[in-house]
């Protein structure tokens, strides 16, 4: 386990969680997680938080003491990022990862980012 404190807050405690607080550990950065179970592929990078992604509690105990949160993947419900948010910033932002949950949605935030993309229409 890492011996630093935590400063950066990871939602969700897998694989990809594991690889960021290996690159955070190359950068002194410590690494928090909050997971829906224990048995957690990045539990040994830092202390993890475990709850359902609905308990505010947990998710509040998990914040604390932070300076960010981000996400592993962009599958993380977007209320929990939410709860997170009126704590410590979440990076990407909430509206990016609610963006990334749907490609339309996705596409069309980058477009009105000024980013270029794909030629894309919808099929709805």
């Amino acid at each position: 386990m890492s011996g630093r404190a935590p400063r950066v807050g990871i939602l969700g405690a897998g694989q990809l969680g594991l690889m960021l607080a290996q690159a955070a550990r190359d950068l002194d950065i410590g690494c928090r997680f909050y997971a829906e179970s224990d048995d957690a592929p990045a539990a040994s990078m830092g202390p993890v938080v475990t709850g359902a992604m609905d308990d505010d509690e947990q998710l509040a105990r998990f914040a604390d003491g932070l300076e960010v949160v981000t996400y592993e993947w962009e599958n993380i419900p977007v209320p929990a990022a939410k709860r997170i948010d009126v704590i410590v910033p979440v990076r990407p932002t909430v509206r990016a990862l609610e963006a990334s949950q749907d490609r339309l949605a996705e596409k069309t935030f980058f477009v009105d980012l000024g980013q270029p993309t794909a030629r894309f229409a919808s099929r709805r």
